[in-house]
């Protein structure tokens, strides 16, 4: 099974599908930027992730990005770059406000 297929069954389970409009495209990009540590995080939930952000280049599916802004967790799917300091400095909220302006 192909990592994006569960993407065509999205709206059957309650996701609601949205598009960012392109003026947004360069904030969002300086936020998913590998990161070197300044903050250690541990976490003692399980995620649920809420929103899910799916970049494409020329119609293709290039990443995705699931992300629980409740508990400050992710998952990145297709960059082979360092993610696991993403969400430092403010990034959840910044993203968060991103996406809900």
């Amino acid at each position: 099974m192909n990592k994006v297929d569960f993407l065509k069954s999205m709206d059957k389970i309650g996701y609601n599908k949205k598009e960012i409009p392109k003026k947004k495209f360069t904030e969002i990009d300086k936020i998913f930027t590998e990161k070197t540590i300044n903050e250690n995080s541990s976490y003692t939930c399980i995620p649920i992730y809420r929103d899910i952000l799916v970049f494409k280049n020329i119609g293709k599916v290039i990443g995705i990005a699931k992300i629980c802004f409740s508990c400050r967790q992710h998952r990145i799917i297709g960059t082979d770059l360092n993610n696991d300091n993403f969400g430092q400095n403010g990034d959840y909220e910044k993203l968060e406000a991103l996406l809900n302006e």
